[in-house]
């Protein structure tokens, strides 16, 4: 009895409606968390590029801090 309740509900469209209302759910929540990703890893690659370039400042300056040679 309740294989043929299950076999029905099946056979309703309604059935189905639910089932792609909620797949359409988890699609747009996903699409959204795809997003706020690939924004966070360009804020990431934004940073890295400002810190290597930094980096390279730094380490083209001579060093003032280092004493002369022998005196």
């Amino acid at each position: 009895m309740a294989y043929e309740n299950q076999q029905q509900q099946q056979m309703d469209p309604s059935f189905f409606y639910n089932i792609i209302g909620q797949k359409e759910v988890q699609i747009s929540a996903l699409s959204q968390e795809y997003v706020a990703v690939v924004q966070e890893n360009q804020g990431l690659k934004e940073r890295l590029q400002k810190a290597e370039e930094l980096l390279q400042k730094q380490n083209k300056k001579p060093n003032q801090n280092k004493k002369g040679g022998k005196r």
